[in-house]
């Protein structure tokens, strides 16, 4: 089977500097029982369904184009759906996360509520945020964290604090004034701001910080699993497809011998994963992990095309980007995002929504998961050292509906919150529950 190419992940890090940034009120308004509520503040988020897919990625790229115009201004336009599909996608990330958007003539407002587990204070933590209309600069409404009041000019020195925090004094000070004016008319909000032409550059010494802290892998032993990978691939022909059982299970046997040795059976899988996320899954993550191809390992090639599962290039990728950014965030987000994909494709007249693609998505959480417990890290690591199929780490994936466009994924399993599309998923778990590395 043919696949199309399919475009790499990407890590939420906005999110991430979200929840960071929601994190700071917390932490200065004190205890639990503060903050916590009874009631929450929002019931359901809307439903990530291909409108809000569609909605978000559309607006999220057009901000990026503009973000790196030459222009000495743009503008951009969020209408109150747009925002809520963002949201949907967010929330949809984070269990036990609900929000909203509401837009109004005197303010734009964000709305989360967070379901706590059982505590004897509080059920939810509600949280309210907003931009109200100004002629010049950002204006933030008061910030609510519960019956907490937090003025909008202190939210505003917040954010500046962590930005300041993760970049240079300059370059968080033109962040914060790139905003030029913001007007709201009915349920849209218009911004007008500086282009910021060198954001990522000034974000990436951060976003490789936070990668290699969550990474938790020393750069030495890293670079040995990486360079055993690359003196294996020169054991293979490029030219024809080879199972990446060839990788992995040569991979995880060296991984073995040093466990048995009396090395840490979860930090010598977290640099195995890691490499095998670099080489297998996407070249995007070096970038973020550290630069490996230098010196005698300058020759690796980048892109192993021909290393399948299930016969497919794509179902590699996917369950080492999948496994990587488990290790880098966390499996609801992991998983999140490939979901967002692939409801996003059912726009596409070629292609759409494929079950065998978020069933590979699960197979690299799971796998992950797996490798990294302390009560289950040497059994799969011995499973994965011993395998000689696909079949002990890796489901059938052949008869599961795949390239379902809009119209028939929402006939065949009406959205992400529909019954049938949980029995599909609860169909995948079942198949990996039954995988030798999962049991």
């Amino acid at each position: 089977m043919v696949k199309r190419k399919k475009k790499g992940f990407r890590f939420p890090f906005g999110l991430l500097f979200l929840l960071l940034f929601l994190a700071i009120p917390l932490l200065m308004l004190g205890s639990l029982s503060s903050i916590s509520e009874d009631l929450p503040l929002v019931g359901e988020t809307q439903r990530m369904n291909t409108d809000a897919a569609v909605r978000a990625k559309t607006k999220l790229s057009d901000l990026r184009k503009k973000l790196k115009s030459e222009a000495q201004t743009e503008t951009i336009v969020l209408s109150e759906k747009d925002l809520n599909g963002m949201v949907a996608v967010a929330a949809r990330a984070i269990h036990r996360l609900h929000g909203e958007a509401h837009v109004t003539p005197v303010e734009a407002q964000l709305r989360f509520t967070l379901d706590l587990p059982e505590n004897p204070f509080g059920r939810f933590i509600n949280i309210q945020a907003g931009v109200v209309p100004s002629d010049y600069g950002l204006h933030l409404a008061p910030v609510y964290v519960g019956q907490s009041e937090i003025p909008g000019p202190l939210a505003l020195k917040l954010v500046e604090t962590l930005l300041q925090a993760m970049m240079k004094d300059e370059q968080s000070s033109a962040i914060l004034q790139a905003i030029q004016s913001v007007d709201i008319q009915g349920d849209r909000v218009t911004a007008v701001f500086q282009p910021l032409p060198n954001l990522k550059q000034w974000l990436k010494p951060t976003f490789r910080q936070v990668a290699q802290q969550r990474a938790g892998v020393s750069p030495e032993r890293l670079r040995f699993y990486f360079a055993k990978l690359c003196e294996l691939d020169q054991l293979y022909p490029h030219a024809i497809d080879t199972s990446a059982t060839a990788y992995i299970a040569p991979l995880f046997e060296i991984a073995n011998k040093r466990t048995a040795a009396g090395a840490s059976a979860v930090k010598e899988n977290r640099a195995a994963l890691q490499a095998l996320g670099i080489f297998l899954g996407s070249p995007r993550f070096e970038r973020a992990l550290g630069h490996y191809r230098t010196g005698e390992l300058a020759e690796c090639r980048e892109r192993s095309k021909n290393v399948v599962l299930a016969g497919r290039h794509d179902m590699v990728q996917h369950v080492f980007i999948s496994s990587t950014m488990q290790m880098l965030g966390d499996s609801e987000i992991s998983f999140a995002i490939g979901e967002f994909k692939e409801i996003y494709d059912t726009r596409g007249k070629d292609y759409g929504l494929s079950f065998s693609d978020i069933a590979a998505n699960r197979a690299g959480v799971r796998l992950a998961e797996q490798l990294l417990n302390p009560a289950s890290a040497a059994r799969a690591q011995a499973v994965l050292a011993r395998a000689e199929q696909e079949a002990a780490f890796f489901l059938k994936v052949s008869d599961l509906p795949d390239e379902m466009p809009q119209r028939e994924f929402e006939r065949r399993f009406g959205s992400v919150d529909d019954p049938r599309y949980h029995a599909m998923l609860k169909k995948i778990d079942e198949r990996l529950d039954r995988l030798p590395a999962f049991q």
